[in-house]
């Protein structure tokens, strides 16, 4: 391991463990990040699975993430409530794609959709029983395991973030079961202790006086 990749690996370890453990407190300012890697990912694996364009191997599929990552982010700084449907959408989107690669079925349309509609699944949960602070947590503490667990595959030289992004969880299986049980408990550790956080107990609606609330296009309570 060069001394450069020492340092990136440090520093991701650092910036995934802050999201693991403390992602609810930093939650505002990380929408508009979250927004940008959702979309991101969500444009290049759309154009991947449906199209058979590779991963960063043409200037419309890095256009596509590009586009759609921007957009995200610009629309979760904005409006919370688009930035909560950003996350419980992409949680439920990661459960799927997950899911359908753990019972062995490859990338694909089927892998897309059955992803696509359980993000959709989850932000009408979200909203319907007021969820924000949940998916909150679990997002930002899956968020962050993820950022630990690729740094240490990557950085150890066993696997490439460019196949990480692709398949994960096939990444995540191929060297050691290990890397996915590391996963999933720092995941769960990250959970409880966000939890615990008082700022989790006292949950209240943030940007309550923020004049751009008003023209929430998620707002669908307005009158």
């Amino acid at each position: 391991m060069t001394f450069n990749t020492l340092c990136l690996t440090l520093f991701s370890l650092i910036f995934g463990a802050i999201f693991v453990f403390n992602g609810y407190t930093f939650f505002r300012l990380l929408l508009p990040l979250l927004g940008i890697v959702f979309g991101f990912i969500l444009g290049m694996q759309t154009m991947f699975l449906i199209f058979g364009v590779g991963l960063f191997a043409t200037v419309t599929s890095v256009f596509a993430g590009v586009f759609l990552g921007l957009t995200f982010g610009a629309l979760s700084y904005l409006f919370f409530k688009f930035a909560i449907a950003i996350l419980a959408g992409s949680l439920g989107y990661g459960i799927g794609f997950g899911l359908m690669q753990w019972i062995g079925l490859g990338p694909g349309f089927v892998t897309w959709m059955v992803a696509v509609i359980l993000g959709g699944l989850l932000i009408f949960l979200t909203f319907k029983y007021k969820l924000e602070k949940y998916v909150i947590v679990v997002e930002t503490a899956l968020f962050g395991s993820a950022i630990i667990v690729s740094s240490l595959l990557s950085g150890s030289g066993s696997t490439t973030v460019f196949n990480l992004f692709e398949n994960p969880v096939r990444e995540f299986l191929a060297y050691s079961p290990l890397w996915a049980i590391l996963f999933v408990l720092t995941a769960a550790a990250g959970i409880f202790v966000q939890t615990r956080m008082s700022n989790f107990k006292n949950w209240t609606e943030p940007l309550t006086r923020d004049p751009i609330r008003d023209y929430d296009p998620m707002d669908f309570n307005r009158s």
